[in-house]
């Protein structure tokens, strides 16, 4: 039962950041996201098209 749970809580998961993700790319804002230590999590496409950066050259690095 737990495992399946566990499966279970998984799955939602990754659904709801996948829908998360194409929510985000899609708005015609930039949209940068940050964790709890301001380290950047993922920019959207406007974000990553104004600053110039790719999502591969700023995760995990420190907003400010």
């Amino acid at each position: 039962l737990k495992s399946k749970i566990v499966n279970y809580l998984s799955s939602e998961l990754t659904v709801r950041k996948t829908e998360e993700s194409a929510i985000l790319e899609g708005i015609g804002e930039g949209v940068v996201t940050l964790d709890r230590k301001l380290n950047i999590v993922q920019m959207n496409k406007t974000a990553r098209d104004l600053t110039g950066f790719e999502n591969s050259e700023v995760l995990d690095k420190n907003f400010f």
